[in-house]
């Protein structure tokens, strides 16, 4: 859907979001999400991210924008997407993480479940562990 928003519609604006990339509030066209997107997936399958993977994706609302960039990466990859609430409770953290692929992560710099909800989080960055 992204390829035809882009054929048809590529500088019309996509997204509004948080950015901490970008510093605050930001915009990006189809074509800038697209663009971005595939430099994600090129990082992505460099790392060892391949189709029907399972990639856990725990950003902050201050990231939403990188979160919709990871988001759209890895579909372009063949990935399953597994977004992973930041305010989850342990539990619920646990039963998410469970249903990603512990070997592909994507997470916002600073990203952190809410306080008391979690022991641990994932690893920053994308990673890949071996299957």
């Amino acid at each position: 859907m992204l390829a035809a928003a882009v054929e048809h519609a590529g500088e019309r604006t996509a997204l509004i979001a948080n950015s901490r990339i970008r510093g605050g509030e930001a915009k990006l066209s189809y074509r800038e999400l697209s663009d971005a997107a595939r430099r994600l997936a090129a990082i992505l399958a460099e790392r060892g991210v391949r189709r029907g993977d399972r990639m856990a994706i725990l950003m902050g609302n201050d990231t939403a924008m990188e979160a919709h960039v990871a988001y759209h990466a890895s579909h372009h990859l063949g990935a399953i997407n597994v977004p992973i609430n930041t305010f989850y409770v342990e539990r619920e953290f646990e039963y998410g993480a469970a249903r990603g692929d512990d070997r592909q992560r994507a997470r916002g710099r600073g990203a952190r479940p809410a306080p008391g909800t979690v022991r641990s989080a994932p690893g920053a960055g994308a990673t890949r562990r071996g299957r």
